[in-house]
């Protein structure tokens, strides 16, 4: 296939996912990320009013001893100190915890609000909580085994990078040679793996697999749109990157008021732009899906995947998740 008819149905997943919001249930999609949206905003504003003052404590008494570092003032401050430092990470973990737990909620409502709607399903907000609280365990699980990888990719780059930053530590070397020569390359492979790792996702919402299974799965039926999914992931991770950038040129000499403004706005785009890249994957997971053949279809409540053209049994039922 050639790479035009690709990126031309890589537009028309944009647009299947676009028309996501104005189609049936697409009030319903709308309502879950707006919810979720506001739910991180709490949550921000109040992880960071909670944390100021023992952060600013905590500078305070370890700038002190380094302005003079007395044997008195040392034995004074250290006890304090580790109280304030022992309180931010409390609160930090909290906040990690409870934003974790509902972006992976808002981020399975998504994905099944944002399937019936692409299918033309009825999808009510009772049936979706019914569902999200009966599947989460699947995409969390899912979650895990993708961070790992995550994690393990990091590292992978961290041994083979940070050798090369020591040895070449010259000024053309660090601004030019290492983001085109190696950081960009990195990035792309990332992206390239990673579109199974997100499809692993939506595999495990939409059907009863999760882990290493809804990986395989989602390898499997990735076969030949793998361009199509990796477009995907560089669009978004070009529209971060875009973000970021005009994140570090807003004004440093703003109020505080202003500069929290800037920040939510910045976290609520990045929120929006990671919710709408699971809808444009769970669009990508439906035409991947066709093309092997499946379809979904819902008949009493159930999400059943059934082989097209076929009378044959399901392949794969989720019974009773309403």
């Amino acid at each position: 296939m050639a790479f035009l008819d690709i990126f031309s149905e890589f537009v028309e997943t944009l647009q299947k996912s676009l028309k996501v919001f104005s189609r049936k249930n697409g009030k319903l999609v709308r309502s879950v990320i707006l919810i979720f949206l506001l739910l991180i905003s709490i949550l921000l504003v109040a992880n960071i009013f909670s944390v100021k003052p023992y952060l600013a404590d905590f500078v305070f008494k370890l700038s002190t001893i380094l302005l003079s570092p007395s044997s008195v003032d040392f034995a004074n401050l250290l006890i304090p100190i580790k109280y304030d430092l022992r309180i931010i990470a409390t609160i930090e973990w909290i906040n990690a915890v409870a934003s974790s737990t509902t972006s992976l909620l808002f981020a399975t409502a998504t994905i099944l609000s944002s399937s019936a709607a692409h299918r033309g399903k009825d999808l009510h907000l009772r049936h979706l909580v019914s569902c999200v609280v009966k599947l989460w365990k699947r995409p969390f699980v899912t979650f895990f085994y993708t961070t790992l990888l995550d994690l393990g990719y990091v590292l992978f780059v961290l041994t083979f990078v940070a050798p090369f930053v020591l040895i070449f530590e010259h000024e053309l070397t660090m601004h030019f040679v290492l983001p085109i020569l190696i950081l960009i390359p990195i990035a792309l492979l990332y992206f390239y793996l990673a579109v199974v790792w997100t499809l692993a996702i939506v595999v495990s919402v939409l059907e009863e697999k999760s882990g290493i299974e809804a990986l395989g799965k989602a390898g499997q039926i990735v076969r030949g749109l793998k361009l199509k999914g990796f477009l995907l992931k560089l669009f978004f991770g070009a529209l971060y990157c875009a973000l970021l950038i005009l994140l570090r040129m807003t004004n440093e000499r703003q109020s505080v008021g202003t500069k929290l403004c800037v920040f939510l706005l910045f976290v609520n785009s990045i929120c929006f732009l990671k919710m709408f890249s699971l809808i444009a994957y769970t669009v990508f997971y439906h035409e991947c899906m066709k093309m092997h053949g499946e379809e979904v279809s819902e008949i009493q409540g159930s999400m059943e995947y059934t082989e097209t053209g076929s009378t044959d049994t399901p392949l794969i039922t989720a019974k009773n998740i309403a």
